[in-house]
């Protein structure tokens, strides 16, 4: 990045006096009738033009790769940089290494140039992607979590696919007969692309992600905010339980025409009068599909009329996803994860409206890990992150000795979606107990940590309400890293937890809090008890 700044030369505010050095650079006194046109510094942000120059084969992730032509010198892309892979007619592939995870402001791959990324490697692009023609894009795959065990490339705005997208299997791998796969995201996107998937699987296009699902996967769409009947939330999942497919994609594609539509807020509702049928078989409910999503749900799961002890969905099917929904207002949890595990929560926000700026609360915890584990709640870029803050209970419970190997990253738990002020949790933000074990709550690399900040509002138990409550003998191997626990997502501010920050207590051992390697300490500060207790 580039800081250019332009200064207004030649004057002196009226009545100053020159020193020998503005004389010997020609600068006057302003006279007291004469008015200054320009007052303002100006600061303008430049974009530097970053290009591949390295060889067929070459490393991403090595500096002489890459040449600044504004500088004139060799140096790897940043966040802030618009990146070219363009050849001009010869052939290179470039490799995104496994572990890599980068970031750029804008990515270009010119025709018959290719992208490689590994398993367990992440680009995200800030700005917008374009696949030339003749172009081609690989993905790994090595297992069901993107960006960890396989490749992920998450797109912020929009992406032009025009080339070849091959998605492969790692030398060993082998899907399982429910796994699905999302390697590529995106804001919106233009064009038609060739995708080449493993065989027995087959990919959807949708307007945010690409999917890769078993060859005989269902779609289904959800086209009312109806309680029930054809084309309502309740049908669809009705029918994706009683399927022969490995796995059904529930789609939203619901008009503006439908009177659950607020053109004032842009949202549509659901308003169940009893609660949903619980989720039974691999599934993947895809709010974000819905026209009107950027960033954020459109979609809203509103609970107020669904009865007592309600859940907004229940999740026993395993291998299943719940991405770009807003559920709020049940007298139960927000979302209950059982049976099988395997499950990702991604982009939705549990507790409040679709602003994720105001609650809507559901009385129970906003997610309910139940005795179930190998769940993925988040992830490492915006677009993934959930909002989990202004319930009843806690943020996140993970609970019994079958909640093990859950990871938990990049969520606002207690915040608002900006993980700048509070929104708070009336229990704990994340509580881990009854011999949960080795269940990892935030990461060392960029975005893994998770904000949990403002909870405990409501906290009639004192200090036993906070950021993270570790409890239970049996609950041991937890991992806590890279968190904002007490203060605001950039850990500059105060948003503290209304008791301890950490608190492991009745029996729990054998739990980490931090670490020594670059990214694992905690930012513990602010709260209103102790930082760890």
């Amino acid at each position: 990045m580039r800081h250019r700044f332009a200064f207004l030369p030649g004057f002196l505010t009226p009545g100053k006096k020159l020193s020998s050095s503005h004389k010997r650079r020609g600068i006057r006194p302003l006279m007291a009738n004469e008015k200054l046109s320009f007052q303002r510094l100006e600061r303008r942000i430049v974009l530097d033009a970053v290009a591949w120059v390295g060889p067929n084969g070459g490393d991403w992730n090595l500096a002489a790769n890459w040449f600044d032509s504004t500088i004139g010198a060799n140096r790897l892309p940043t966040s802030k940089d618009s990146v070219t892979i363009d050849t001009g007619g010869s052939t290179a592939t470039v490799n995104i290494l496994p572990g890599d995870n980068l970031t750029v402001g804008s990515l270009a791959i010119g025709s018959n140039d290719a992208l490689s990324i590994a398993r367990g490697s992440q680009l995200t692009v800030n700005g917008t992607f374009t696949q030339a023609s003749g172009s081609t894009l690989d993905f790994s795959l090595n297992g069901t979590r993107g960006g960890l065990d396989y490749g992920l490339l998450d797109v912020q705005g929009s992406a032009a696919l025009g080339g070849t997208i091959n998605v492969m299997l790692a030398a060993g791998y082998s899907p399982g007969p429910d796994d699905t796969y999302q390697p590529l995201l995106f804001a919106s996107e233009t064009g038609t692309p060739t995708v080449n998937d493993p065989a027995g699987e087959t990919d959807i296009l949708t307007q945010t992600s690409l999917y890769v699902l078993p060859a005989s996967s269902a779609i289904l769409s959800v086209t009312n905010t109806a309680d029930s009947g054809s084309g309502s939330l309740r049908a669809a999942i009705t029918t994706a339980n009683a399927s022969a497919s490995p796995v059904d994609l529930l789609t939203f594609d619901i008009p503006t025409s439908d009177p659950g539509y607020s053109a004032a807020s842009g949202v549509w509702t659901i308003a169940p009068r009893s609660a949903l049928p619980t989720v039974i078989a691999p599934a993947i409910i895809d709010a974000a599909t819905q026209s009107g999503y950027v960033g954020k749900p459109v979609v809203q799961l509103a609970g107020g009329g669904a009865g007592s002890n309600v859940n907004g969905l229940n999740m026993n099917g395993g291998h299943s996803r719940v991405a770009g929904l807003a559920v709020g207002g049940f007298n139960g949890n927000g979302i209950e994860l059982s049976g099988f595990g395997f499950d990702t929560l991604a982009g939705n926000f549990l507790g409040t409206d679709t602003s994720g700026n105001a609650a809507l609360a559901n009385s129970g915890n906003g997610i309910f890990v139940d005795d179930v584990g190998n769940n993925t709640i988040g992830g490492t870029t915006p677009g993934l992150a959930n909002v989990v803050s202004g319930n009843g209970a806690n943020g996140i419970f993970i609970n019994g000795v079958g909640a093990s190997d859950n990871l938990v990253e990049g969520n606002f738990i207690g915040t608002n979606i900006a993980g700048a002020t509070a929104l708070g949790n009336n229990g704990n933000g994340i509580q881990i107990a009854g011999g949960a074990v080795n269940n990892t709550i935030g990461g060392t690399a960029p975005g893994e940590g998770n904000v949990i900040s403002g909870n405990g509002a409501a906290a009639g138990g004192g200090s036993a309400y906070g950021g993270v409550f570790i409890s239970d003998p049996g609950t041991a191997g937890n991992l806590l890293e890279g968190n904002f626990i007490g203060t605001d997502a950039a850990g500059t501010a105060v948003v503290a937890n209304f008791g301890n920050g950490v608190a492991i207590q009745n029996g729990a051992t054998n739990n980490t809090i931090g670490g020594t390697g670059a990214g694992a300490g905690n930012m513990i500060s602010g709260n209103g008890y102790n930082g760890v207790f």
